[in-house]
């Protein structure tokens, strides 16, 4: 029987009412912008996230890719009443060579666990590099290449630090990087002094010398053909 159009609103507007609430627009925050792996021995930093806007109890997992390819996803946690959870990835990664470069985006997205689909919503980009640094040339300038020490001590501006004999001896500032993980690609002295001997280095990331930082250890000699 064809109800009259006023019935038919009535019944309308109460299906509607009856539909169960959902959720709010899901987002995912990232805790950093850059991300970085070891290439020499392939340890990769942790990616922490906080996803909110799910569904109370939703089970999820955090997902890692470039261009289409897995990287990695971490183990399924439920979101809590709230629908707002915190998600860590500890393993994952991608194939960056070892040379320090350029960094690389990457996609991180929220997968429902029973479907195996991505939140709408739930998704961001970051950038992945690799930590490490190169000097190279054989007189004059050298190219430095740094990366990534940005992402680890939140300064872009880098120094090399000399020791010999385990006294301090100076610093050289080499340069500032660029991009969120702090790429740096420029010619540089090979030391600030033309003394003749063997120097421990530190590149920091950071004016002031503090061994609690991180940074890249190596060693030069400084020989009369230098000059």
């Amino acid at each position: 029987m064809l109800l009259p159009r006023s019935a038919r609103t009535t019944l309308l507007a109460g299906a509607l009412l009856a539909l169960p609430s959902t959720a709010g627009a899901a987002a995912l925050a990232p805790s950093g912008a850059c991300y970085l792996m070891e290439p020499t021995q392939g340890l990769a930093m942790p990616i922490n996230a906080t996803a909110s806007g799910l569904a109370a109890g939703q089970s999820v997992s955090l997902r890692l890719s470039r261009k289409g390819v897995v990287a990695g996803t971490s183990p399924a946690a439920a979101a809590d009443a709230a629908g707002n959870l915190s998600l860590s990835l500890t393993a994952w990664s991608l194939s960056l060579g070892s040379a320090p470069s350029k960094e690389v985006a990457g996609t991180l997205e929220v997968i429902d666990t029973a479907s195996g689909a991505v939140v709408p919503g739930a998704s961001a980009e970051v950038s992945i590099a690799n930590l490490n640094y190169s000097v190279s040339g054989s007189r004059g300038l050298r190219t430095w290449k740094i990366q990534g020490l940005a992402a680890l001590s939140g300064n872009a501006t880098y120094y090399a630090h000399y020791f010999n004999n385990g006294k301090y001896k100076g610093r050289l500032k080499i340069g500032t990087g660029k991009g969120a993980c702090g790429y740096l690609n420029t010619k540089r002295p090979l030391t600030p002094f033309s003394k003749i001997g063997r120097y421990d280095v530190v590149i920091q990331a950071s004016k002031t010398y503090n061994a609690d930082l991180p940074g890249f250890k190596g060693s030069v000699k400084v020989t009369k053909r230098y000059r």
